[in-house]
């Protein structure tokens, strides 16, 4: 079968991935896969003619969309028209959309579920300088002001010795944060990272000891989920999103007592039995979110609608 994926949502954007994840396992699978807009590796998407094809909506929300279609040669069949919203956005309830809709797991790249590659945690440890323990990674939503500094204060009181706070993606936030990371005396804790290669992103993850993140809003979590899949314990906000992701995974802190966070952190850290519990249960969480699982229920919800494979 062949699949022509039309992008209307911009590079980078949850939607987006999610296209480019299930275009990607379908070409490996042996699809013939056509897109525009979807960055490098695809065959250009040729225009169509109106009535050419059937019509499949990704990602059809409040971010925008990315259209499948499944190529029909006129003449051969009826054309028949569907509309299959796939989407990463969790926020709505099933009774706000159509039926057609259905939500498909942020998919995760899948070398986050590896552990073997040593080299990539050494490179990754050399570029950011990283030599001490523990190692807590952030990488919330770095415009919520509040979290921020909760997160900041208790890097402060747990890591009173030594140890190291590395923030994803938080180098084009250095100069906004230095003043509190001075006054603070986190100079030599906080390290800004540059936006990094999913190999080094995920080497980050597999060299670290502790998930933290104490922000609030934005998009969906997709570091947190990164974490789960590389087995690394998360600390994070009571909510109902967080625990239907992890499925009892993370330890949570309820959102009337930031003070608890150093205490929670500690725990994370120093308790064995319930970090071992919590890496299997995060894994175990996340295999759904894998990019071939993520095909399948896509594919599964095709042929539910009547695209059938060739």
């Amino acid at each position: 079968m062949d699949w022509y994926f039309i992008s209307q949502t911009s590079p980078g954007s949850l939607d987006w991935d999610l296209g480019v994840a299930v275009a990607h396992t379908l070409q490996e699978q042996g699809d013939g896969v056509f897109a525009k807009g979807l960055g490098q590796g695809f065959k250009r998407a040729p225009r169509f003619r109106a009535g050419s094809a059937l019509t499949v909506g990704c990602g059809w929300g409040q971010r925008g969309q990315i259209l499948l279609t499944t190529h029909v040669i006129e003449g051969q069949a009826p054309i028949t028209r569907f509309r299959l919203v796939l989407t990463t956005t969790p926020g709505l309830s099933s009774g706000d959309w159509p039926d057609s809709v259905q939500y498909l797991p942020y998919p995760i790249d899948p070398i986050f579920y590896e552990t073997e590659d040593s080299g990539s945690v050494f490179e990754v440890t050399a570029q950011l300088r990283l030599e001490h323990r523990p190692r807590l990674v952030f990488g919330g939503n770095y415009h919520d002001g509040a979290g921020l500094t909760t997160l900041l204060t208790t890097a402060k009181q747990v890591l009173k010795q030594q140890g190291e706070l590395v923030l994803l993606n938080g180098l084009k936030f250095r100069d906004q944060l230095a003043p509190v990371v001075q006054r603070l005396n986190l100079a030599g804790v906080a390290i800004f990272a540059p936006p990094l290669a999913p190999d080094l992103e995920s080497a980050i993850m597999h060299s670290a000891d502790l998930y933290l993140d104490p922000t609030r809003g934005g998009e969906l979590p997709a570091n947190t989920l990164k974490s789960l899949a590389a087995r690394l314990p998360v600390v994070m906000w009571r909510d109902s999103l967080g625990a239907q992701m992890s499925q009892g995974a993370v330890l949570m802190v309820e959102p009337d007592r930031p003070e608890v966070w150093p205490d929670a952190i500690s725990e994370g850290l120093d308790n064995g039995r319930l970090r071992e519990r919590m890496m299997e249960r995060g894994w175990e969480a996340l295999k759904a979110h894998h990019p071939e699982r993520v095909a399948e229920q896509f594919m599964l919800s095709a042929r539910k609608r009547g695209l059938t494979r060739e």
